[in-house]
């Protein structure tokens, strides 16, 4: 039993490790690339609209930029909230293996694991722009804002 719980202790150790390290190395392109992407899918959804439905290639040209502009603020987002919610049910798991009957040693490391994940992590862009799914939705919406005021400026 001592065997597992220090396994369990060294994995969650390791697993915070490689997420502050994944998150450091990605956060200046979290930083510059999820603005830079909504301007750019709202540029290419203003382009598609004001392309000739006769000319098929470009259209697709313009679905095709649209959906690379948001693949990658999709996949941070979408694993960043994984991520994110995966860490912290490492708290409930552990609260749920009946950390109060095990010796005294190795509940000192389970209520060590259980408040080290009620901490707040995020996946983020230099601490200014957090990859959520939530904030995959603003971004969304703030593309379409950007839409709508490329074409007002157009048609001023």
């Amino acid at each position: 039993m001592k065997d597992n719980v220090a396994q369990t202790v060294n994995i969650h150790t390791k697993m915070y490790e490689i997420f502050n390290m994944v998150a450091d190395l990605n956060s200046g392109v979290i930083f510059w690339l999820l603005p830079a992407n909504v301007i750019f899918f709202a540029l290419a959804l203003y382009n598609a609209e004001h392309t000739s439905s006769a000319d098929i290639v470009l259209i697709i040209y313009h679905i095709i930029c649209m959906g690379t502009s948001m693949l990658w603020p999709i996949l941070f987002c979408y694993y960043g909230t994984h991520v994110i919610n995966r860490i912290s049910l490492i708290g409930f798991s552990a609260y749920d293996a009946n950390w109060f009957e095990y010796p005294s040693v190795l509940q000192k490391y389970l209520i060590l694991i259980i408040a080290r994940s009620q901490e707040p992590i995020h996946f983020d862009g230099l601490n200014i722009i957090y990859c959520t799914l939530e904030v995959f939705g603003k971004l969304c919406k703030t593309s379409c804002s950007y839409y709508i005021l490329f074409r007002s400026l157009s048609h001023n």
